[in-house]
């Protein structure tokens, strides 16, 4: 079984760097206006719900590729591509997405490589520090979000 390890770009192996894969997180802001326009005052609750369940499911992923849990790691990664379509969160709906791909394929545990790859750009997009690098789409945005 594959392991998968986070990159870091301190190192603990005499000196030598690994790379830190950056990919910004691209947000549909039509997406996230028509959850805003369909909830009105409570958008921000609603909204703020939402990243809460996508975090919970996020460190489930996880866990469920620790331990190589794959029906449910599926079943993780479709409610999150659930979440993040319904918010707009379109980097986190395609890399969910691509581990359900995998998981498809007619054997998925002999897809070890391609499985920690989709895996840990999944683990990637909900790192602490990553909403540093989300990239604001479409038009003009929700009131408060610039684009």
């Amino acid at each position: 079984m594959a392991q998968i390890v986070p990159f870091s770009s301190a190192s603990s192996n005499g000196g030598t760097a690994s790379l830190l894969p950056r990919e910004p997180m691209q947000i549909d802001t039509r997406r996230l206006r028509a959850v805003c326009d369909a909830h009105g005052a409570a958008a921000e609750e609603t909204i703020a719900a939402a990243l809460f369940r996508i975090e919970e499911r996020l460190i489930l992923a996880s866990w469920q590729i620790e331990k190589f849990e794959l029906g449910g790691l599926r079943r993780t990664a479709t409610e999150l591509v659930d979440l993040s379509g319904e918010l707009g969160l379109v980097s986190l709906e395609q890399a969910a997405g691509a581990v359900i791909e995998v998981l498809d394929r007619p054997d998925p545990a002999q897809e070890e490589t391609t499985l920690a790859a989709v895996a840990a750009r999944l683990a990637r997009m909900g790192q602490a520090g990553s909403l540093g690098h989300w990239d604001l789409t479409g038009d003009s945005g929700p009131d408060g979000f610039a684009s």
